[in-house]
């Protein structure tokens, strides 16, 4: 019996150092190592990249095949849509040409959700299951960063394609509880929605990874941001509260549209340092040496919905964490008791927020060593594991569904 075949389209995959492409590539990995024959369609390289020691390296046993994508720095408005597009097209006559034309799945993984519009197309034509993976729900989180031309348009659109995919998905997964209920929502009830958290993959820990023991008298001497320095990270809350603190070092690790915005805003406060984009294993190392994490999506009901991948990757180093979160990811950290959580958007509440974890910080680190006790639910690898099960079980539901039927061919 031959191996069940999976194709991936994401327009982002390493060496792109987003959240995106490292979900994508870790499943892709470990969906290959359970038995899973693995093609990923993804966009050629175009996104902020490893730089220095510690390149990102590629999924073994993966065939990874690269489309074209525009090239257009991520400005907003017209050229947002245009590189999304370019990609769509792209990724169909790629997907045509150069994919196995024998597959059991395709999945999609958005955003952009635009991706899932040549793996409809291609799952129709090959016979498959078409799979939508939902990270963040779109076009809402492009509205709230600001990232979309002529709302009055775009948006109903936008909102059209949404239901559209949805509605023709033998099986849509998202990232949270809420996300389920809201996409669940969204098409009556039509289409079954499943949650694959975000997960940490043990293989990506740091060998000196932290063990959370505190020094005999452990200080806050630093707290590490690493991740997308974008839009909806509103990393402006953590500046303008460094100032406050100039005995505490700030280091924001990574890249992305705000980058140079940021540092213009952190000119004349020299305890704000920035570190370009690096691999996910080195960007670890460098989190697990520092004292405290910061985390923080803006305050928007859209945002609520999701659990930012680095919630997962923070619980791993045993390290306080600081988060102005809602939903679930804030759920998840504030179980915990060696996190302190401060409201999104408001500078005074994270000063707030820091200075109690300077003033308790003993207490905090040793209490921060139970973070890595909720990570056994959040593994990628368990969460491979259950998709895994979920595309087994689409063959015998595929009668269910009269948009794409599930090839029953065997060589």
């Amino acid at each position: 019996m031959r191996p069940t075949k999976v194709l991936f389209i994401s327009q982002v995959f390493p060496p792109d150092v987003t959240a995106g492409a490292f979900r994508v590539s870790e499943t892709a990995a470990w969906l290959s190592r359970l038995g899973f024959a693995v093609t990923v369609l993804a966009g050629r390289p175009h996104r902020e990249q490893a730089q220095g020691e510690g390149q990102t390296t590629l999924p073994e046993r993966v065939r990874v095949i690269r489309a074209p994508v525009l090239p257009i720095a991520d400005r907003g408005g017209v050229w947002y849509l245009l590189q999304f597009l370019s990609f769509m097209l792209t990724a169909f006559v790629w997907g045509v040409l150069r994919t196995p034309w024998r597959v059991d799945h395709v999945i999609a993984s958005s955003p952009p959700l635009f991706v899932g519009v040549p793996a409809w197309l291609l799952a129709r034509l090959k016979r498959a299951s078409f799979v939508l993976d939902v990270r963040d729900l779109w076009p809402d989180s492009a509205v709230a960063t600001g990232q979309l031309p002529v709302k009055r348009v775009s948006v109903p659109i936008g909102h059209w394609l949404e239901r559209f995919l949805y509605r023709r998905a033998q099986l849509v997964v998202c990232v949270s509880k809420p996300m389920q209920a809201e996409i669940q929502r969204r098409v009556d009830g039509k289409r079954r929605v499943e949650v694959i958290y975000n997960g940490v993959d043990t293989i990506a820990l740091p060998s000196s990874q932290t063990s959370g023991l505190p020094e005999e008298n452990p200080q806050l001497s630093s707290i590490v941001y690493a991740g997308n320095l974008g839009r909806s990270q509103g990393l402006e809350v953590l500046i303008e509260a460094g100032e406050a603190f100039p005995e505490v070092e700030f280091k924001l690790i990574g890249g992305g549209v705000r980058r140079q915005a940021l540092e213009a805003l952190a000119r004349e406060i020299p305890n704000v340092q920035f570190t370009g984009p690096c691999s996910k294993q080195k960007a670890m190392q460098l989190m697990s040496e520092g004292s405290a994490l910061f985390l923080h999506l803006r305050d928007a009901d859209v945002f609520a919905t999701t659990i930012p991948s680095k919630v997962f990757d923070y619980l791993a180093l045993n390290l306080p964490i600081l988060f102005g979160l809602r939903g679930e990811g804030a759920q998840i950290l504030g179980t915990l008791p060696g996190n302190i959580g401060f409201a999104p958007d408001d500078v005074r509440s994270l000063v707030q927020a820091i200075a109690e974890l300077e003033e308790n910080y003993l207490r905090y680190s040793k209490a921060a060593r139970e973070n890595s006790s909720r990570l056994q639910e959040f593994t990628r690898e368990n969460m491979t594991r259950r998709l895994a099960s979920l595309l087994e079980g689409l063959a015998s539901r595929s009668a269910s569904y009269p948009d794409t039927t599930r090839s029953t061919r065997q060589s």
